[in-house]
This record gives C-alpha cells, structure tokens and sequence, in this order.
C-alpha cells in the first residue's frame, strides 16, 4: 500500500536527495522558469508543498503543489509531480490533493505538465483548459537592455 505524506517544510531539505531525483524530469520542462535549486528553496519556505507516495519506506512519487492567488479566484496548482508505478498511487495521490485544495478553500485544481496526463487524469474529472496551450518566447537581451 502506498502512503501519501506531506513533507514538512523543516524537512524538506533532509528528503530532498529521494524527492529530487523524482521530480527533476518535470522541472528541466520548465524551461527555465524553476530548478530544483529554487524549487527546494520554496518548499523549504512553505511556498510550497511537496508531497510523498511511499512504499515500504521509499518514496516512489514526488507531488509539488502550491496556492495560486488569482484576483478573482484561488487554485491550487500543481507545477511537478513524478515518479513510477503511478497506478498504484494515483487515487490516493488525487484524492490528498483535493482534500488539500479544499483545506485552502481553493476552486479548483490546476495541473501544468505533458499532454498525456490529460488523458491519465480525465476519468477523474480533469478537462482540458480553454486555455490549454501554452505559448512561450525567452527573450534574448539586447545591447544596452538586460532581462529581469
């Protein structure tokens, strides 16, 4: 049986060596945007959350989740979640993280990641955004201008 934990933010740094191995092909399509540097760094603060899956002891999933503060709504987002033999953990896993969301009086859930995770998450009541895509340009600096 899998268990799921919430990792406190105090320990984030002592389970960080198991969690991001799990984690870190999720964060590389960040384009950027996260490292497991500032990942740790959040979580370690409690800006974000990073929840466990284990099985005898060993983490086999990695879920970062964090509260998205619309100006009209709260969501609750989860950026990075990885790991292996997702059939064993996945209800469970869904089912912590609502259970979470509603703890933080959250709307709903939103999940950033590969297309397929719509189709493993649609008979669980995820749909595709209206905004579903995700359109990006890095920008280059230019002479005399430097990025943020």
């Amino acid at each position: 049986m899998i268990e799921i934990f919430r990792v406190p933010s105090g320990m984030a740094y002592a389970a960080w060596p198991e969690v991001a191995p799990l984690i870190a092909p999720a964060v590389e399509m960040s384009e950027g945007r996260h490292n497991l540097a500032t990942t740790l760094a959040r979580v370690s603060t409690g800006h974000m959350t990073c929840l466990v899956g284990l099985s005898n002891a060993r983490p086999i999933v990695a879920c970062i989740i964090q509260v998205a503060l619309y100006p009209a709504e709260k969501w609750l987002q989860i950026p990075f979640c990885g790991g292996s033999r997702m059939r064993e953990w996945l209800p469970q896993l869904l089912d912590t993280i609502d259970a979470f969301a509603y703890n933080e009086q959250c709307v709903g859930v939103e999940i950033s990641g590969r297309g397929g995770w719509r189709r493993v998450l649609a008979p669980y009541g995820y749909l595709p955004s209206k905004n579903h895509h995700l359109v990006v340009k890095r920008l280059v600096p230019h002479a005399g201008q430097r990025a943020a």
